[in-house]
């Protein structure tokens, strides 16, 4: 496994979130000086469940898979973070104060951005902005999950299983 940092000193990354790239106030801007962008291989494990969470994870290219594994072996997927995504696990572990309660594998070469929790909690404290972007992103994935939710308890399984 082979990962490349591959910081400059710029934030090209900022291209693939353009609301966070419009946000110039000093509490966010101190969060991207002190981001590391990295270049992942693929099935490089991200995060391992009930490892502790020391970053807020961005995804600026490729995609990421959250799963969980059963005692028995069992995997299933909860969610895939593609491109211009942030990393739910690591936003939930980080809110919370809590060990990460999945695991995530890189499925391509992803592109990610790690922002140390200390300046990710000086962001949220510090720029409304950032808040804002944190709180939208929160408020799209409980939509999405309430669409599958829906889905599941209103489908019927044929058409399901058909698509």
């Amino acid at each position: 496994m082979n990962i490349v940092n591959i910081n400059t000193g710029t934030a090209h990354w900022l291209s693939a979130f353009p609301r966070l790239a419009s946000i110039a106030d000093a509490g966010w801007m101190e969060a991207v000086n002190a981001a590391r962008e990295m270049i992942l291989p693929a099935g490089t494990q991200v995060v391992h469940e009930q490892q502790a969470c020391r970053d807020f994870l961005l995804i600026a290219g490729g995609c990421v898979r959250v799963y969980k594994v059963s005692s028995g072996g069992r995997e299933i997927m909860l969610y895939s973070t593609r491109a211009g995504e942030v990393c739910i696990l690591t936003l939930g572990s980080l809110l919370e104060g809590t060990d990460y309660f999945a695991n995530a594998v890189t499925e391509d070469e992803v592109r990610a951005v790690m922002i140390p929790a200390a300046q990710f909690h000086a962001a949220m404290a510090h720029s409304a902005d950032f808040r804002s972007f944190i709180l939208s992103e929160l408020s799209h994935r409980l939509r999405e999950l309430m669409g599958f939710v829906e889905q599941v308890a209103f489908e019927p399984l044929e058409l399901r299983l058909a698509c």
